[in-house]
């Protein structure tokens, strides 16, 4: 059976215009395939009340659906002390599962405005354990 393991580190840049999207990977012939170990960590724009100011998608294209990414991840430590993950108005921080037997993934701007993430340093990363789309059952693929 032909696996795929993937751990993606995405930088984002340039300008996103409203409504527009960001393909961030296509795993086509793989889907994900084992139930929690695929991940999205991810550093967005966020709004003042630490809303983010992207949508992230995964599917089968087509037919895809905004991922549920939860709320900003504050509190880290460093070396012991403490260091806030997110500034909201600026941006945040997000962790997510992905769902099993999806292909696409992406990032579409839902904030009503044009995106500069040229300011930030945000970034998505990816972690992924995949099959090969012909290995797994028809419901696998039709989440």
């Amino acid at each position: 059976m032909d696996k795929l393991i993937v751990a993606e580190s995405i930088p984002l840049r340039g300008q996103l215009t409203d409504d527009d999207y960001i393909l961030l990977m296509d795993l086509t012939p793989f889907a994900t395939s084992v139930e929690g170990h695929n991940h999205i960590a991810s550093k967005i724009p966020c709004t003042k009340e630490a809303l983010p100011e992207v949508t992230i998608f995964a599917g089968v294209a087509p037919d895809l659906k905004s991922l549920d990414l939860g709320k900003a991840i504050n509190n880290g430590t460093l070396n012991g002390k403490s260091l806030d993950l997110s500034d909201e108005g600026k941006s945040c921080l997000y962790h997510t599962d992905l769902p099993n037997g999806i292909t696409d993934i992406g990032l579409i701007n839902t904030s009503n405005r044009t995106l500069d993430f040229d300011i930030g340093g945000y970034s998505v990363t990816v972690s992924i354990h995949g099959t090969a789309v012909q290995h797994l059952t028809a419901n696998e693929t039709a989440k």
